[in-house]
């Protein structure tokens, strides 16, 4: 979900995501996810933002409508090092994926079925 109160208000300011980016310490295209909803931003964030922007949180924040996927099996998202990864994922691609999971259980009943008649 793109924070549109938080790019509206940089605008109205004047500001560029760069110069935001710079403000919390990373990476223009970091920052760009950040207001575009991709990635998540903490508390501490919205806090430098208000300063930076010398405004009140409330007038920027908006809820962070990501759901986090917490990956536990096959290729562990604990890596060597024991950091554990957790993945911000849009509720379009969840509900993308509930219909494969039934698609591939309709699919796979049809296998059985088709083997059953090539057996007979």
């Amino acid at each position: 979900m793109v924070k549109e109160k938080l790019k509206q208000y940089r605008k109205k300011k004047g500001f560029t995501q760069e110069q935001l980016a710079k403000h919390l310490a990373t990476d223009t295209s970091n920052y760009s996810r950040k207001e575009n909803g991709e990635v998540k931003i903490t508390p501490d964030e919205w806090e430098k933002l208000a300063s930076f922007l010398n405004c009140e949180i409330d007038d920027i924040y908006e809820e962070n409508n990501t759901n986090v996927i917490y990956k536990n099996k096959g290729n562990s998202s604990v890596n060597n090092s024991g950091t554990i990864h957790y993945f911000n994922v849009p509720d379009f691609v969840l509900e993308h994926l509930e219909l494969l999971k039934k698609e591939n259980s309709r699919l796979q009943e049809e296998i059985k079925e088709l083997k059953g008649k090539l057996n007979s």
